[in-house]
């Protein structure tokens, strides 16, 4: 997996654990469900930075290591 990628999914992992929907329903499943979202935030979160730094989608490309 990507550095990025890799840092920003266990990033979610960790958030999930405080997330108020995990701490509904605290089951793995649900954590997992909980992490899932938050890893897609923290995906498009970076996205929408990365455009406002430059306004080059191959930035994007290249941060996550993507050809």
């Amino acid at each position: 997996m990507n550095e990025q990628i890799s840092r920003l999914y266990h990033l979610a992992w960790s958030y999930a654990e405080s997330d108020p929907e995990y701490q509904e329903k605290p089951t793995y499943e649900r954590r997992c469900v909980v992490q899932s979202r938050i890893f897609a935030e923290l995906i498009i979160q970076q996205c929408a930075e990365i455009c406002l730094e430059a306004n080059d989608h191959q930035n994007i490309l290249r941060y996550f290591g993507i050809k």
